[in-house]
C-alpha cells in the first residue's frame, strides 16, 4: 500500500465524524476536510511535477561588525619598506653586458619592470647578502628568521586586503608561528645574536605564556590521583 493510501485511510474516519476542518503545517500537505478533495490533494502530492519546492532562508550579514584582520601579535614593527624602482634586480648585478646596454633595454632589468616574484627574491637575496657580510655564511638562524620575515611583511598586505583567501592566511600565520619558534631556539642558543637579530629586522619577541594551557580543574584531578 502506496503511502497516499495510507494517509487517507486514517484520516477519512476523523473527517467524516468531525464538521470542523483539521488543522495541517503548510510544508506537508495542504488538506481540506472534504474526502474527495483530500484524495486529490494525496494524488497530486504523490506526482513528481507537483512536489512542494523548498527554498534556502536567506541570511543577512552585517559587515559593520566583522572584526578586522589583525597580526599584530607578528611583532613586526615596521611595514614592508618599499624598493627603489630604478634599481637593478640583483640577479642581474653581475653581469656586465647590462651595464654597456643603452637606457631603454637596461631599464628592462630594473625593479619596477620585474614581477612580483621577482621582487620578492630580489629582497631576499639583498637581506642574506647584508646578512652574509655581517654575520658570516654559517648562520643558518639568522638566514631563515630574515627569510621568513621577507615573506611575512610581503604576504601581510595582500592577506588583509583579501579575506576571502583562506589559503595565504592560513600560509602566513604559520610562517609567524615558524618565525618565533626559531626566534627562541636562537635566544636559547645565543643570546647577544638573538638582541642583535631584533635590531636588525626591527620586531619583538614575546616568551610564550608557560601557563596558557593550565586547567585548575585538571590539575586537582592529577592531584588527587597521585595523592
Amino acid at each position: 500500500m502506496s503511502f497516499t493510501k495510507v494517509i487517507f485511510t486514517r484520516i477519512q474516519p476523523l473527517l467524516l465524524k468531525s464538521q470542523t476542518p483539521l488543522c495541517f503545517k503548510s510544508c506537508s500537505f495542504s488538506l481540506i476536510a472534504n474526502s474527495q478533495q483530500l484524495t486529490a490533494a494525496a494524488v497530486s502530492w504523490s506526482h513528481t511535477c507537483h512536489q512542494q519546492i523548498r527554498y534556502k532562508r536567506k541570511v543577512f550579514v552585517d559587515f559593520t561588525k566583522i572584526k578586522p584582520l589583525n597580526f599584530d601579535y607578528s611583532e613586526d614593527l615596521v611595514k614592508q619598506e618599499e624598493l627603489c624602482p630604478d634599481e637593478l634586480l640583483f640577479k642581474y648585478r653581475d653581469i656586465p653586458e647590462i651595464e654597456q646596454m643603452p637606457p631603454h633595454l637596461k631599464k628592462l632589468f630594473t625593479v619596477k619592470f620585474g614581477s612580483g616574484k621577482e621582487k620578492l627574491e630580489h629582497r631576499n637575496m639583498v637581506v642574506q647578502d647584508k646578512l652574509s657580510d655581517l654575520v658570516g655564511p654559517a648562520a643558518d638562524y639568522e638566514r631563515q628568521i630574515a627569510y621568513l620575515t621577507v615573506k611575512i611583511r610581503n604576504l601581510m598586505p595582500y592577506v588583509m586586503s583579501t579575506r576571502q583567501n583562506k589559503k595565504h592566511k592560513q600560509y602566513l600565520i604559520e610562517r609567524i608561528a615558524k618565525r618565533k619558534k626559531i626566534l627562541g631556539y636562537l635566544r636559547q642558543l645565543d643570546y647577544d645574536r638573538y638582541l642583535w637579530m631584533l635590531r636588525e629586522m626591527k620586531m619583538t619577541y614575546t616568551q610564550p605564556d608557560p601557563y596558557r594551557f593550565y586547567s585548575p580543574f585538571l590539575a586537582r584531578l592529577l592531584y588527587m590521583k597521585y595523592i
